[in-house]
C-alpha cells in the first residue's frame, strides 16, 4: 500500500462512525476484524516511515486517541466485562497497540 492509502486507512479506523474507535468508544464494541484492519495498516505505516524522522500529524493524533482510549475504557469497564475473556482479548489489544505506538512514536 502506498503511504496516503495507509494514512487514510488509519484516519478512518480512527474517525469514521463505522469503524474501530468509535465503535469501541460509543457502543462498547470491540470488533476483533476491525482492530486487526487496524493493527496491519499501524505496521504498514510503521514499514513506511523506516527511513524517516516524522510522522503525519492526522496519525499521531490518532495514536494517542487509540492509547487514551483503550486505557480509560480499561479503567472504567473492568467491573462489567460479562466474561474474563473479553477483558483479557481488549487488555491484549491494548498492549499490543501501545508497542506498535511507541515504535511510530519514538523512532
Amino acid at each position: 500500500m502506498d503511504e496516503e492509502t495507509v494514512i487514510r486507512a488509519i484516519v478512518d479506523a480512527c474517525l469514521d462512525p463505522k469503524n474501530f474507535l468509535v465503535q469501541f468508544h460509543s457502543l462498547n464494541i470491540f470488533d476483533i476484524q476491525q482492530y486487526h484492519k487496524l493493527v496491519h495498516n499501524l505496521t504498514a505505516y510503521k514499514d513506511i516511515l523506516s527511513d524517516r524522522d516524522s510522522i503525519n500529524r492526522q496519525v499521531a493524533g490518532c495514536l494517542f486517541a487509540i492509547l487514551e482510549e483503550f486505557e480509560n475504557h480499561l479503567a472504567s469497564h473492568t467491573e462489567y466485562y460479562p466474561a474474563q475473556q473479553q477483558k483479557q482479548q481488549i487488555e491484549d489489544a491494548h498492549a499490543e497497540l501501545s508497542e506498535i505506538v511507541n515504535a511510530l512514536l519514538w523512532v
